[in-house]
């Protein structure tokens, strides 16, 4: 089948989430500010000094988390074309980037040296230590948090990734690949109708209102 005239450009507008070309716009929280690390300096018992810095919108660190996340999200759960560069906008209502910082001088807090520097996000009760682990619960999210169908490890009753990433993750990665392949064979036999047809083949547009449902969230009851 071809699809002569329809564009490219990803477009989607909903309840839940937007996405407006390669931005990628979540509506909906599960998260109530209720519990966030305190911003005071502390003393460890190594002897070092640790804050929480809460990242702004425009820094490195936030800007790294929101395009790992929109990236994963807008090409593997939503299926829009993997050759640009996808960002979130914002995380979603009460989601908080932080930095938690430690150092060795405790003189003055510009002059903090070997300042290590471990990035989380709060939020929805949760502290999510990298993107990847964002990923499932923000697609959850986005299919409006169905009832016990989240597979983040910090959510799922599931007892196979025993709360580990490691596990989850290869399991994201070898269920994408399969609907990768899939997807890849539909397309070429569409090619060939085409060719046998002797009629021009068009891209398919950007989908509409589908998800990836079977690699990013627990099957439904």
């Amino acid at each position: 089948m071809s699809h002569q005239g329809t564009s490219r450009e990803p477009r989607f507008t909903g309840n839940n989430f937007i996405v407006n070309g390669a931005l990628l716009t979540i509506n909906v929280s599960d998260s109530n500010d209720t519990w966030l690390p305190p911003e005071t300096m502390k003393t460890t018992e190594k002897g070092t000094v640790q804050w929480y810095h809460q990242e702004t919108i425009t820094s490195a660190t936030s800007k790294h988390w929101r395009a790992m996340i929109a990236q994963e999200l807008c090409v593997n759960f939503l299926g829009y074309p993997s050759n640009r560069k996808y960002v979130l906008t914002a995380f979603p209502t009460g989601y908080y980037l932080y930095t938690c910082r430690e150092g060795t001088n405790v003189r003055s807090r510009a002059s903090r040296d070997n300042i290590r520097r471990d990035a989380y996000l709060y939020g929805g009760d949760h502290k999510f230590r990298s993107p990847a682990e964002t990923f499932c619960h923000f697609a959850w999210l986005m299919r409006d948090k169905p009832p016990n169908r989240c597979r983040c490890i910090y959510d799922t009753s599931q007892a196979r990734f025993k709360r580990k990433q490691g596990p989850l993750n290869t399991d994201l990665r070898i269920r994408n690949a399969a609907r990768k392949d899939r997807k890849l064979k539909e397309e070429h036999e569409e090619k060939m109708a085409c060719f046998r047809e002797k009629k021009p083949y068009y891209p398919p547009p950007p989908p509409v209102d589908s998800f990836n449902d079977e690699t990013y969230l627990e099957p439904a009851d």
